[in-house]
């Protein structure tokens, strides 16, 4: 594992190595992902994420450098998504995954209920946060 951190200390970039697998994750100044590369001798992966305080977006790069939407997460007020498009090769949608939340005082969520493509719930999670 190499870790490249900033000045500041904020981690600039992660790369990975395990037996035939490399992956590599860039990092913006607020240590969000922008760029992941997995290579392994079964296929290679490079994306770029697209940050914006309401969305990220994640593309896929081509060997000829252009770009194919794989991801979009619309993001909530505290940052969390509450849609996840995924698209197929051809930018044909494939599947919506929303979430619902329910948050504490402190703004951080302590219930999610997740539901795909429109159907009942298919997971919730509960969590107990204690504050010092």
């Amino acid at each position: 594992q190499n870790l490249v951190l900033r000045p500041d200390h904020s981690i600039s970039s992660l790369a990975i190595e395990e037996g035939q697998k490399r992956q590599k994750f860039k990092f913006n100044e607020e240590e969000l992902p922008v760029e992941i590369s997995i290579e392994s001798p079964y296929q290679t992966i490079h994306q770029v994420i697209v940050l914006s305080p309401d969305k990220q977006v994640s593309y896929a790069v081509t060997p000829d450098g252009s770009h194919k939407l794989v991801r979009q997460a619309l993001l909530d007020k505290n940052g969390n998504p509450y849609e996840i498009d995924r698209y197929d090769d051809n930018g044909n949608l494939v599947e919506i995954t929303s979430f619902i939340y329910k948050y504490d005082n402190q703004g951080n969520w302590i219930k999610r209920s997740k539901f795909v493509n429109s159907n009942s719930a298919s997971e919730i999670i509960e969590r107990e946060i204690t504050y010092y």
